[in-house]
């Protein structure tokens, strides 16, 4: 099969050499070919199903072969394995947080626990988890990004709780925002990139910390300033932002 050089390789050729087993299954995603382990597919429920349905459509008897494919997760002696027929699966993602490079640390940790990741990139690996439905590696970058808020990271970690439906990560970014929105993010310009539905929120909120009424006051008419005045690079001064509003 002609197959696009493809970053897989690199996440498993390693464990190939290591292990001395050639790929028996081919992933084609993202555009490229991803070589891969049979045994390894398990973790992920997406390369899981689309492993078995691959199966049942190639093969005469589906059933004598899935009774194979249970048997051959059973612990037995190398000697004793007999190499798989090599299968070629398809995944298409439409998600845009899925870069090759996520994806390919996603299907690194199938082979390696602890991979390491940065705050850069986690957002991607969480999108790359949750599409692979891989489980541990999910609740593993919710863990990270629940530890990793800061007023950089807090609008995109929101916006990936919501729409991942993490409960967890949303709340730890509500809980962030309760104590940080007036200390913190009241004095950075990142503050115009709170989302309107997470600050009422925030609002509303009877744990809310501020120093006084009137530091949420200025907090606030700093978020509407900065609305309005997008290309605005630099916190402006109380008094500018009164001038603003006193037009």
């Amino acid at each position: 099969m002609g197959s696009k050089a493809s970053p897989g390789g690199g996440v498993v050729k390693p464990f190939a050499q290591r292990c001395s087993l050639s790929s028996d299954v081919i992933l084609e995603c993202l555009g490229f070919t991803w070589e891969l382990h049979q045994p390894q597919l398990f973790q992920s429920d997406t390369l899981a199903k689309l492993y078995v349905m691959a199966l049942a459509r190639d093969s005469a008897n589906p059933e004598k072969e899935l009774q194979k494919l249970l048997q051959a997760q059973l612990p037995r002696k190398t000697k004793e394995q007999h190499p798989a027929k090599k299968m070629i699966i398809s995944l298409k993602i439409n998600d845009p947080l899925v870069t090759k490079a996520a994806f390919a640390t996603a299907l690194k940790n199938l082979y390696m626990h602890e991979v390491t990741m940065s705050a850069d990139d986690v957002l991607g690996v969480l999108a790359a988890a949750h599409v692979l439905q891989f489980r541990s590696l999910f609740q593993r970058c919710v863990t990270m990004m629940m530890n990793g808020l800061t007023p950089i990271t807090i609008k995109n970690f929101y916006l990936a709780g919501c729409k991942y439906k993490e409960e967890l990560l949303t709340t730890a970014c509500e809980r962030w925002m309760e104590m940080n929105l007036v200390p913190l993010m009241g004095t950075q310009i990142h503050l115009r990139k709170i989302q309107q539905e997470l600050l009422h929120k925030v609002l509303r909120s009877p744990r809310l910390f501020t120093f006084s009424e009137f530091h949420l006051l200025k907090t606030l008419l700093l978020w509407v300033y900065l609305q309005l005045n997008n290309k605005t690079q630099t916190i402006p001064t109380y008094e500018t932002v009164l001038a603003f509003f006193s037009r």
